[in-house]
């Protein structure tokens, strides 16, 4: 299975453009709101056209401007809306049998199957409006794998879910995805949930490419300030306002970049060579279900500094209101823009 994209699209505010390729693997596309990830898989699946370029699917030549435009049902791709687009006044068993080829027995047969597959053999007359958010989701699914695409395009699938139901459905995607073994697109503005799925990641800012590759690449070593952010970094500082900062970096290091990113958890209290080091002003802690979050001021500047530790950590400093701190991080993890 393979995907390869080398499309342009002129859109409200900017021009998508998008040229890269996958095999039989799963990819995330990540942005914020707006930065052209949903029209992308409208151009992959044909439902939107592009202005010029490509589009190839298993070696076959999908669009090509002004020579090829195979219509939607004919790419074999499957897609997954947000809303997840179950026919309403349709039960389960025939929403499926509706997209399916054969005569009504065989079709009826192999929807039935798939719903097994997928755990819904007790809703297979029930309405959409009846179902559960993660019966709606499995159905979707199920009625997009019971065609079998050669690529499986996600957009923003547990956007409509709340907190505990989607941790439930993301492990039965995560599940159906390893047996099926498709080329998938996922389409989400969460890092975390592209890093829990996908083992690339594509990162889309106003409808351009930043960034495109392994995970651990664009975590650990991400190209641009877009894609730093989109993969959590949360000490961005801009040279006009830490001149300090910069004036304790290597020449070479700093020349010609105009922010510096530090990781929330790479600070430490000792001196070490080599560290860049902060005065820092304890302001609060808090702390969600993995980490404990001490949050400084950068004195003088008085701009926000984030300090992060694992829940797990044994002995956590105590800091009091307004005390002083010395903060160290080591240059070979900073990065510049």
């Amino acid at each position: 299975m393979s995907l390869a994209v080398n499309v342009e699209k002129k859109l409200h505010h900017f021009t998508l453009q998008a040229d890269f390729s996958i095999g039989n693997e799963n990819l995330a596309v990540v942005g914020a709101s707006g930065s052209g990830k949903s029209m992308l898989l409208k151009l992959i699946a044909g439902i939107e056209t592009p202005d010029r370029g490509t589009i190839t699917i298993n070696d076959r030549i999908c669009f090509s401007q002004g020579k090829i435009n195979l219509a939607s049902q004919k790419r074999k791709v499957g897609y997954l809306f947000q809303d997840y687009a179950l026919f309403p006044h349709l039960t389960l068993l025939e929403n499926l049998s509706i997209v399916m080829e054969g005569n009504r027995r065989e079709k009826k047969e192999q929807a039935g199957h798939f719903l097994q597959r997928f755990h819904l053999e007790h809703v297979l007359d029930a309405y959409p409006e009846t179902l559960s958010g993660g019966e709606k989701q499995r159905a979707a699914l199920a009625r997009m794998l019971c065609v079998d695409p050669q690529v499986l395009l996600l957009d923003e699938p547990f956007s409509a879910l709340d907190t505990n139901l989607k941790w439930q459905v993301e492990n039965d995607l995560v599940s159906v995805l390893k047996t099926v073994r498709k080329t998938v697109v996922l389409v989400t503005h969460s890092m975390e949930e592209a890093l829990r799925i996908c083992s690339r990641i594509l990162i889309l800012d106003q409808g351009k490419i930043v960034d495109f590759g392994e995970k651990d690449q664009v975590l650990e070593h991400p190209r641009t300030l877009v894609s730093a952010q989109l993969a959590g970094y949360k000490n961005c500082f801009r040279k006009e306002n830490v001149p300090e900062l910069f004036a304790q970096l290597p020449e070479a290091k700093a020349a010609g970049k105009q922010v510096l990113v530090l990781d929330a958890g790479n600070f430490s209290l000792a001196a070490r060579e080599r560290t860049l080091c902060l005065p820092l002003r304890f302001c609060y802690r808090t702390a969600d279900q993995k980490k404990v979050y001490d949050i400084f001021h950068l004195y003088p500047q008085g701009l926000t500094v984030t300090w992060e530790w694992d829940r797990s950590y044994s002995e956590l400093p105590v800091y009091q209101a307004d005390q002083s701190v010395f903060a160290y991080y080591p240059l070979k993890r900073i990065l510049l823009f």
